[in-house]
């Protein structure tokens, strides 16, 4: 989603807010936050940049390469845990509007 305030005649500022959702795990969604700056008067090109964060898997323990964990033993042995980690995103939307020619003659006028 994209709200934009109009800088100039044809530049806009935009804040860009986002979810991304995984079809084999939903609990895994990636949030979306950041800026744009779009171009254009009708058909409007945004170029945005931000954040992304999701939560990820990561090792809970020092392990070493080779180690056998399932012979090491315990059955209730945790071998992730799940932490929220925050990267960048850049991205490229467009806008396309199909406007009423009458109204576009009206604004030339």
């Amino acid at each position: 989603m994209q709200v934009a305030l109009r800088i100039e005649k044809h530049f806009r500022f935009a804040g860009v807010l986002g979810v991304g959702l995984n079809d084999t795990d939903l609990d895994k969604a990636t949030y979306y936050a950041g800026v744009g700056l779009g171009f254009g008067r009708q058909q409007k090109v945004y170029l945005n940049l931000g954040f992304a964060g999701r939560t990820a898997d990561v090792l809970s323990g020092t392990y070493s390469e080779g180690q056998n964990l399932l012979a090491e033993g315990s059955a209730d042995l945790t071998l992730t845990t799940q932490v929220f980690r925050i990267g960048g995103f850049i991205g490229v939307t467009m806008t396309l509007n199909k406007q009423n020619k009458e109204n576009e003659k009206r604004k030339e006028q």
